[in-house]
């Protein structure tokens, strides 16, 4: 079996004698068809500036997001079948107690136990050729309907598009989690990259009205064609004027506000105007890899509104079968005629290419892609 594996110098190196990994009990086994080469992952091991700081046990094989298709089952599965195309989902609980947690083949976390779930038990990822994925991570797709012909009632989507849930799946766990409603109003900064784009479709999907905040004016422009319905709003660095610049893009007041804010937006003031557009009442979900100290908001205001300000990591696993419901009965749309397509696909003997157009390829909508 091929796998890329992660070394201690950072070197991503190709292994073409890697062991099959054969289920357990609580897995399955996999056929990787394709797999998010994640730009944040790309960043992190090449040192870039404002870039996550995970750790991860090393060597180990990265990855773990991906559409596959089940090749083998561990003897407790009895929904999951061989032959089925599956979503797999990289954000991992421990089983005896869901506080720890892992991003699969990204980060070990921040404490012993989780260190030893990704050490131990879940090492290698997705960017293999096969895969050992965790039962309750493995979620069934109705390829019929997302991948059948749209002559026949089908989609037409390819198994490669349905990667597009995994950055949708992040905004709808925070805007879960904060209960946006049908015809409510929110704001989404920035708006205009791989993760936050998919976050006004998921808003849109879920029946709001969006307001896109951005300093990306390119971005916002390619935004609003995709989405006409949404408003834009390109931020300038003055709190003042960019709120009230938010403020003025909607007749409606802000009933919500997420934040999905790279490392290296700390410290800009952004946050601070989406956050004093939101109304008395409003609900505030932070959920970027800002590393400021404190949050950027005047405390009496915080009182005098009743906001309710939250942190949000990633989404519970309800969240991700409501997201593919919302896939499969078409609310929420994917595929390239609808903004959401993928840039370019690369084998793992590619890798290097593969990372370069993982940080070139960062705009809204588009996905670079291994395909082992």
């Amino acid at each position: 079996m091929k796998a890329l594996v992660l070394r201690d110098d950072n070197s991503v190196t190709l292994n073409t004698q890697a062991p099959f990994p054969s289920p357990t009990h609580g897995s399955v086994t996999v056929r990787v068809i394709a797999t998010i080469a994640n730009p944040n992952f790309v960043h992190m091991i090449r040192g870039a500036a404002g870039s996550h700081q995970f750790t991860q046990p090393r060597p180990l094989v990265p990855g773990a997001n991906c559409v596959a298709r089940i090749v083998a089952t561990g003897p407790d599965a009895v929904s999951l079948k061989v032959g089925q195309l599956v979503l797999v989902d990289g954000f991992v609980r421990a089983r005896d107690d869901p506080d720890i947690q892992i991003l699969w083949g990204m980060h070990d976390g921040q404490t012993p136990e989780s260190k030893k779930l990704h050490r131990d038990v879940w090492r290698d990822g997705s960017y293999a050729e096969y895969l050992r994925t965790p039962l309750e991570n493995t979620y069934v797709l109705d390829e019929e309907t997302l991948c059948g012909p749209v002559s026949k009632g089908g989609l037409g989507y390819a198994p490669e598009d349905l990667l597009h849930l995994i950055p949708h799946g992040v905004s709808y766990g925070g805007f879960r989690s904060i209960n946006l409603q049908p015809g409510e109003t929110v704001v989404v900064s920035p708006a205009t990259g791989v993760f936050s784009g998919a976050t006004v479709s998921t808003a849109l999907a879920m029946g709001a009205n969006v307001i896109g905040v951005s300093r990306n004016a390119e971005g916002l422009e390619k935004l609003k064609a995709k989405f006409p319905s949404v408003r834009t709003v390109q931020a300038t660095g003055e709190v003042e004027a960019d709120t009230a610049a938010i403020k003025a893009a909607t007749k409606q007041p802000v009933d919500a506000f997420l934040d999905l804010s790279p490392p290296a937006a700390t410290g800009n003031s952004i946050v601070t105007a989406c956050m004093l557009s939101v109304k008395s009442y409003g609900r505030i979900v932070l959920m970027g890899g800002r590393n400021d100290a404190s949050i950027p908001f005047p405390w009496p205001l915080l009182l005098f509104r009743n906001l309710t300000i939250k942190g949000g990591f990633m989404y519970e696993r309800e969240d991700i079968r409501k997201l593919i419901r919302l896939a499969e009965t078409g609310h929420l749309k994917l595929g390239k005629e609808n903004g959401f397509e993928i840039a370019s696909s690369f084998s793992l003997e590619d890798w290097d290419k593969c990372a370069d157009a993982a940080i070139e390829q960062t705009a809204s909508g588009r996905i670079v892609a291994l395909a082992p």
